[in-house]
């Protein structure tokens, strides 16, 4: 129950600090319209001015870190020029909000429906909120630690805390707005980026869900119903979910910005000014956000812009008598069109001039096969529209399969125009013929893409900007055309055929949703969840006498978490990342330069200068070495131990496995006394089934030592050493002492019910080293024995 409520407090505090970030933007951008800038916006809650404020707020941040300016003072700016824009343009502000009726029932209705789109997508992709793990959730793909650690450092600044490593660099450069976005979620987190992480994903999935929605319910003319159920919809099918899952939140947080774009692109054909202010000023913003946020976008979107000026001169020269009418209806708002796409391209040119040259050539680059990600084969029809299935990246297809999928597509593209640009050319918009073409567009571009590529990553990415988007227009699109049949005008008449209509339309979405979700529960691959103990590497930076380490942890992940965490000492990359990295043997950590090893116990290092980082791993400050005067249980596993030949450990000790087996000691020359006179001592039992009186133990070790010893009863045995015995240097020196066992036996032969094989000779508990014999001292051959 507990557990319980602690979702419903994540899940209401998120939806909270999402909205809360959409008002602030949303204000500020009211605040920064032109004086005409509400012609055409009655749109209850349109987001141009959220997507304005926010283009504004990714200018100060880009502006800000190039002239060393911390993300959070940013913010904070932002914050401050956002009250004071709103007071200064109280009046204009005041007028926007009542002229999009903000405060109305109708905008409470979608502040609901985006309530349910982020529940929706955080049923699917459930964090942790009982501390055992992180709150994060995601799949096979590691691009969230990216965002959480350039975050961290993009809110504190100053030198990188990863030795050679630019935190501002190539990868910065290709999606720094999202860096900016997480940090101003974060606020509402106690500036943890961590924590914020699910939030953002979680409220790009009500976004972009809502907004096919919206679309569906302005466009498409469908009930509002329909419009939220066609939104869930599209947030629960198989494809979403997996690239939602696999956190791509910088192509989450661009889709709305693309979608919204050219939806307003076709929506305005107002005859106005040739040139408006108002409109260069949305396209600029809507540029400014896609290319920060990623830069396929914005020469994706330019170029659609172009397309949809084409369909939309189509469409209104099909609701024209004439061709020449419609040339003459669409000559002036396409050209101011044109002009403010120039206008808007032209100021991000001015302002990033060099990052849109460094993006073009990054988005050249990225397009080429092979060159980044993972290959997957084509995407299903069914797993692109929703039709509840499991997620299987690994699969591949057929080629009748693909054959047929590539049809499936082909002919819905088909459908959709036949349907709206001939069927019914005269009964739907201009808007829905547009859209129509749109959604049929990127069908069939994608299945050419995937003709061109094949099985790649760049084909599957480019099904997850384009047609994965716009799959809502079947569904509105079908609706629509139902909506125009006699039987439909005439079951819509009644009050019961509205219910039985609303009634069919909820049981289809919850047939979509419900199933996506049992199919999630029960056939999805598991999400990854990093352990929460790895909090605890923060624990390194309150220890003030040393300022940099070394860092060797299981996995990209947890390497790139310890730079998260640790944020004032300077970290060298032992272990594989995407950071630079350094395989460095373990004999280099000092008490100036610790060596961090995930998954030891400092118990099994072999001396104590160490720090346990409780749940993490070992801080050693010198390599895992042996120490004298020390018992080791041979029941255990110790750094400075090889064993080799032994039977499994038991609680108290190991039997040999074999008839020799070999043990190799490793020693730091700067802890371990090992250049004088010293003894290897071993607590060993013979094996005695029977009547045998003892068992012989032929030893050799060190410098061509060798011996023989008869064991009768339990005991220690003692072997010298001296300094020639140890091997390698300068810094570790390794002991390596082998045994021969000649009457080792089975138990199985002295016990008929023994299903034991194994040669038993002897049972070894303890090994130690000191400066004077334990036990009985083993002389080397040529020597007497004692």
């Amino acid at each position: 129950m507990i557990e319980i409520l602690r979702h419903f407090v994540g899940l209401s505090y998120g939806i909270g600090a999402c909205l809360a970030c959409f008002a602030v933007c949303y204000l500020c951008g009211l605040a920064l319209l032109p004086k005409d800038g509400d012609e055409g916006s009655s749109q209850c809650l349109d987001a141009s001015p959220a997507v304005i404020g926010a283009a504004l707020y990714v200018l100060l941040c880009w502006f800000g870190i190039r002239r060393g300016i911390r993300l959070t003072s940013t913010i904070a700016a932002f914050g401050g020029i956002a009250v004071m824009l709103v007071a200064l343009r109280y009046r204009r502000v005041s007028a926007g909000l009542r002229a999009r009726a903000v405060v109305s029932r109708s905008a409470g209705g979608w502040l609901l429906a985006f309530a349910l789109l982020y529940a929706i997508g955080y049923v699917f992709i459930t964090p942790s909120v009982n501390g055992e793990y992180l709150p994060l959730t995601t799949f096979l793909n590691l691009d969230v630690y990216w965002y959480l650690t350039y975050t961290r450092y993009l809110q504190e600044l100053g030198r990188s805390n990863v030795a050679g490593y630019s935190f501002l660099g190539d990868v910065y450069l290709q999606t720094p707005a999202v860096f900016y976005l997480i940090g101003l979620l974060s606020r509402f987190f106690g500036q943890d980026p961590l924590s914020a992480a699910m939030p953002v994903l979680f409220g790009c999935i009500g976004m972009i869900g809502l907004l096919a929605a919206r679309l569906s319910r302005t466009v498409f003319s469908v009930s509002r119903l329909a419009a939220v159920a066609i939104g869930c919809i599209l947030v629960s099918g198989p494809f979403f979910r997996y690239v939602s899952a696999c956190y791509f939140v910088s192509t989450m947080l661009a889709t709305p910005v693309f979608v919204h774009l050219l939806w307003r692109t076709a929506a305005d054909r107002t005859d106005g000014r040739i040139f408006d202010l108002r409109a260069v000023e949305s396209f600029a913003a809507h540029y400014v956000l896609l290319l920060l946020l990623y830069p396929v976008f914005l020469f994706a979107a330019v170029g659609a812009q172009g397309i949809v000026l084409a369909l939309t001169g189509i469409a209104e020269g099909q609701s024209e008598p004439s061709w020449r009418a419609a040339l003459s209806a669409m000559r002036r708002p396409a050209v101011r069109t044109m002009c403010a796409m120039i206008g808007g391209v032209g100021i991000v040119a001015a302002l990033v001039g060099h990052q849109l040259i460094w993006a073009f050539q990054m988005a050249r680059y990225l397009s080429q096969k092979g060159i980044a990600g993972w290959s997957m084969d084509l995407i299903s029809p069914l797993a692109l529209f929703g039709v509840p299935g499991p997620i299987d990246q690994d699969s591949p297809m057929t080629e009748e399969q693909r054959i047929l999928s590539l049809s499936v597509l082909c002919v819905i593209a088909v459908a959709l125009t036949v349907a709206f640009f001939w069927t019914h050319r005269t009964r739907t918009t201009v808007l829905e013929r547009t859209f129509a073409g749109i959604a049929a567009g990127t069908l069939v571009a994608y299945c050419f893409y995937f003709l061109q590529l094949g099985p790649s990553y760049q084909q599957w990415k480019f099904a997850s900007y384009f047609p994965l988007p716009w799959t809502f227009v079947v569904f509105a699109g079908g609706l629509r055309l139902v909506s125009l049949t006699p039987a439909a005008e005439k079951l819509t008449r009644t009050t019961a055929g509205r219910r039985g209509s609303v009634a069919v339309l909820a049981t289809v979405a919850m047939a979509f949703v419900g199933g996506n979700m049992l199919i999630r529960a029960r056939f999805d691959p598991q999400l990854l969840r990093p352990d929460g103990s790895l909090r605890n590497l923060a624990s390194i930076d309150q220890l003030p006498s040393f300022r940099e380490l070394y860092v060797q942890m299981d996995g990209t992940g947890p390497t790139m978490l310890a730079a998260y965490f640790i944020r004032t000492k300077t970290l060298h990359m032992v272990s594989r990342s995407h950071y630079a990295y350094s395989p460095v043997p373990v004999e280099v950590a000092t008490d100036r330069r610790p060596f961090l090893i995930q998954r030891v116990s400092c118990a099994d290092v072999g001396h104590d200068q160490t720090h346990t980082i409780e749940g993490v791993g070992c801080l050693l400050f010198a390599p895992p070495s042996i120490a004298f005067d020390r018992s080791y249980s041979l029941g255990r596993t110790f750094a400075p131990i090889a064993l080799t030949g032994f039977s499994a450990r038991e609680p108290s000790g190991r039997w040999n496995g074999q008839d020799a087996v070999e043990m190799a000691f490793t020693a730091d020359v700067q802890q371990a006394p090992i250049t004088g006179k010293a003894f290897i001592n071993l607590h060993v039992s013979p094996h005695r089934p029977g009547n045998v009186a003892g068992q012989r133990l032929q030893l050799s070790w060190g410098d061509r030592r060798s011996a023989s010893a008869w064991l009768t009863d339990p005991g220690w045995i003692s072997l010298p050493l001296e300094w020639r015995d140890w091997v390698g240097g300068p810094r570790l020196a390794t002991l390596i002492i082998s045994m021969a066992f000649p009457d080792a036996v089975p138990a199985s032969r002295f016990d008929p019910n023994s299903v034991d094989r194994r040669p038993l000779a002897v049972w070894f508990a303890d090994a130690s080293f000191s400066t004077t014999a334990r036990g009985r001292v083993i002389q080397p051959a040529g020597g007497p024995a004692r």
